[in-house]
């Protein structure tokens, strides 16, 4: 399954110096932390998961710079997410139930500037059709 997650910044805020991100995604069931910068996505192995950012302000943009597992434990295939364009895509690997990573995302306003913020990644047990 593809999981999309929506990185929303205020980039106002941001650039005044409170790094504030909200994040949605479509994945079906419950997501800890909806809306919020602590997005806890609930995966299963296989899944596919898709990373864009935008701002709230239009006239700002914002790049999704960087990835860095931040536990050093990596729970997708080969050496992680990449970026393809201006979203970064990852393949969740075969880990058991209740893995959990977290991971830190580095992003840019306007090309310039270093902000980060750490979500998390959780393995889902298979739910019966």
């Amino acid at each position: 399954m593809e999981i999309n997650i929506l990185v929303i910044v205020d980039t106002k805020t941001t650039l005044a110096g409170n790094t504030t991100v909200y994040m949605t995604d479509d994945n079906p069931g419950y997501d800890q932390g909806e809306g919020t910068a602590q997005l806890v996505v609930n995966a299963k192995p296989g899944d596919v998961i898709i990373w864009r950012a935008m701002s709230i302000d239009p006239s700002q943009t914002v790049s999704l710079d960087e990835f860095i597992d931040k536990d050093g434990f990596n729970i997708f295939c080969g050496n992680g997410p990449s970026k393809i364009g201006e979203v970064w895509t990852g393949v969740v690997d075969n880990y058991p139930p209740g893995t959990e990573e977290s991971y830190t995302f580095v992003f840019s306003i306007n090309g310039a500037g270093k902000y980060d913020w750490d979500p998390k990644i959780l393995i889902q047990p298979d739910q019966p059709d």
